[in-house]
Parts: structure tokens; sequence; C-alpha cells
């Protein structure tokens, strides 16, 4: 091996070795914080000591970026400061990264009691089971769905006795990939390109236009933590459409969105 080479390969040995330690060094400072936001919310006594742990987990989402286990802690901690609506906004969230947590489900079910049902497409009926797995895991589902599909199809091109098996698997996996990239593609849609929001007040009034002077567009407010969509903003006010084909305009500083 040549000076320059050595050279080279020892700059790119520590340049890893640094990232390495610098990542580990932000990883155990994140666990430090999970740990005392934890520790905070056990011990919390009043909904403004939980409010306060509530703070730390959003912290550490502005640091780490989105984490289950964060906002699921930090729906236990919004939930104990009677935020329902804020709960309900970090569980959905969580949702996302732990689907089949049952404790994760079981909160949200309790926080939305005495709330409006949801409303499911039938797409999203007939991908019923895209509620179990993550966002990660689909995009892993549709990937390899794609690439044994490609892979069973040049096997069975090839003409080898087992051509015909090939051909069959392509064909299977060929439909799994199609359900897994339309199931894909309905998550994406939801996630990066939906903003979903919840009331994050006692009563909301839904008015017919982007002021107080509008009238109430419904006969009765919504309650903290209704969920809705928003479709528009305009001037501190969210255009939002409800369960049932409804629709308005509310206040956004009152809407937790994500």
């Amino acid at each position: 091996m040549s000076a320059s080479r050595r050279l080279r390969f020892l700059a790119a040995a520590l340049g890893l070795a640094l990232a390495t330690g610098c990542r580990r060094e932000a990883d155990l400072a994140a666990v430090d914080l999970f740990a005392a936001a934890n520790g905070e919310l056990a011990q919390a006594t009043t909904a403004d000591d939980c409010r306060a742990a509530a703070a730390r987990y959003e912290q550490l989402l502005v640091q780490g970026g989105e984490n289950g286990a964060v906002l699921h802690a930090l729906g236990n901690a919004w939930f104990r400061a009677g935020e329902k609506g804020r709960a309900i906004a970090a569980w959905r969230r969580a949702l996302l990264h732990r689907p089949r947590d049952p404790g994760l489900r079981a909160n949200l079910a309790q926080a939305r009691v005495g709330l409006p049902p949801q409303e499911s497409p039938l797409i999203d009926e007939l991908l019923f089971w895209r509620d179990d797995m993550s966002y990660g895991e689909q995009a892993w589902l549709m990937t390899g769905g794609v690439a044994l599909a490609c892979l069973a199809r040049l096997l069975a091109r090839r003409g080898t006795r087992s051509g015909a098996v090939a051909n069959r698997v392509a064909w299977s996996a060929g439909v799994v990939a199609a359900v897994a990239t339309l199931a894909f593609a309905r998550t994406v849609a939801e996630v990066e390109f939906t903003r979903h929001g919840a009331v994050a007040a006692k009563e909301l009034v839904v008015r017919k236009g982007d002021a107080e002077s509008f009238e109430p567009a419904l006969t009765e407010p919504l309650r903290d933590g209704t969920e809705l969509r928003v479709v528009g903003e305009r001037g501190g006010w969210l255009e939002v459409e409800l369960a049932g084909g409804l629709s308005g305009w509310v206040e956004a500083a009152r809407v937790v969105t994500w």
C-alpha cells in the first residue's frame, strides 16, 4: 500500500471513529434525557408537573427526531395533565412506529371514549392489515416483494427445470408487491401529504369562515380530543374536515396538528 493510500485509509478510519463516537455520545445524552423525563413523570403529582415532563419529551423529539417510545411517553404525560387532545396526537404519531403495542392502543382507546367514531374509507377497510405494520415495515414489504418478483422472473426466463416454479413464484410475488405498493402509497399519502389534527381545548366552536364574526357551522362545539383533517389555513384559522363530511373553520391555536 502506498503512502498516499495509507493516509487516505487512516483519514477515513479516523473520520468513522469520530462519527461513531459523536453518535454514541448523542445517544447517551438522549437516554439520560429520556430517563430524567420518565423520573419526572413518575413523581408528578400535579398537572403542571406532567406538563414539565411533556416539555422534556418534546425537547428529546426535537433533538433526536420521531421515536415511538418517546411519543408514547409524551402522550402519557399529556393525558395525566388533562390534555386529552395533545395525548391523542402523540399516541397517533407513536402508532406509526409501534403499531402492535397493546398498551399504546389501550391508552388511545381509553382517551377516545365519548368522542365521535373514526370513519375509514373502503380502501382502508380492505387494507386492514396495514394498521399492524409500522411505516418502515411497510416499505420493507414493498421492497422485498418487488425484489422477489424480479428475481423469480429472471430465473423463469433462463429456461431451467425450475422455470415453471419460478414463474409461479414470480406471479405470486408480483401480487404481493402490488398490494404492498398500494398499501405503502396509501400510508405515504396519509403521513407525508395529509395534515391531521386533534382539538386541544375543552370546547371548540367550528365556524363558517375564518373569523369569530362568522356563525357556527355546527350546532355543538367540538370536544377535547376530537380528531379532524386540515385542508387549509388562513390568518390563524384552519379549514378542517370532520367525520361525516362536515367542514368548517377553527382557531389554529386550539388545535394540535401532525
